[in-house]
């Protein structure tokens, strides 16, 4: 059993991040292995919309995706963090979004022709982070629903967020340890999902 936490901050150690380690650090105290990624460390380019994946689920972008999305289909759990850019996540997680989507849903015809779109897959659990600084609490709940979106085209079923308004400079959420007391709890909520069963 195995989490992964996906980094779309491109501030490594900033606030998105700690909490992203903090949800990584309470599945761990349970016995799940962890892994965390960070998106600005890595070359994943702008979907083309070409839809060359629509048949294989697989993109013919040759870039870091596929290592990435190798290591998310393989893990039990998925946690996304992002803060919240102009109303939405950052260009780096809607990069990852954008790929995930095109790549990992197909379109289903329901018996009345309407089109449909699902999954690939089944089976995994998430949670997501949003971090923002004066944004409304209803802006920051929206752009935290995107990251749920590429949850779901994962086939992961979402158990859990943190959001966190009034972080702005680098490390302001070690001040706030009620936040980072949250996000521990989060990620046990998420580790007693992939275990099937209550933890504590």
């Amino acid at each position: 059993m195995k989490v992964i936490g996906i980094v779309g901050s491109p501030r490594c150690r900033g606030n998105t991040d700690l909490l992203v380690e903090q949800v990584l650090a309470g599945a761990r105290v349970h016995g799940i292995e962890t892994e965390k990624v960070h998106l600005g460390e890595l070359d994943i380019r702008s979907c083309r919309a070409c839809y060359s994946c629509a048949a294989t689920g697989r993109c013919v972008i040759e870039d870091d995706f596929p290592w990435l999305l190798e290591k998310v289909l393989g893990a039990s759990g998925i946690v996304l963090g992002s803060p919240m850019y102009v109303g939405t996540v950052t260009a780096q997680m809607k990069a990852f979004i954008d790929r995930v989507d095109c790549s990992q849903v197909e379109m289903v015809r329901a018996p009345t022709g309407e089109a449909r779109f699902r999954s690939r897959h089944r089976g995994r659990f998430g949670v997501v982070v949003a971090v923002c600084d004066l944004s409304p609490m209803a802006e920051l709940r929206r752009c935290a629903r995107v990251l749920e979106a590429c949850l779901r085209d994962l086939g992961a079923r979402p158990v859990g967020e943190v959001l966190a308004r009034r972080l702005s400079d680098i490390g302001d959420v070690r001040k706030r340890p009620e936040l980072l007391a949250r996000a521990f709890r989060t990620g046990e909520r998420l580790a007693a999902a992939i275990r099937g069963g209550e933890i504590g």
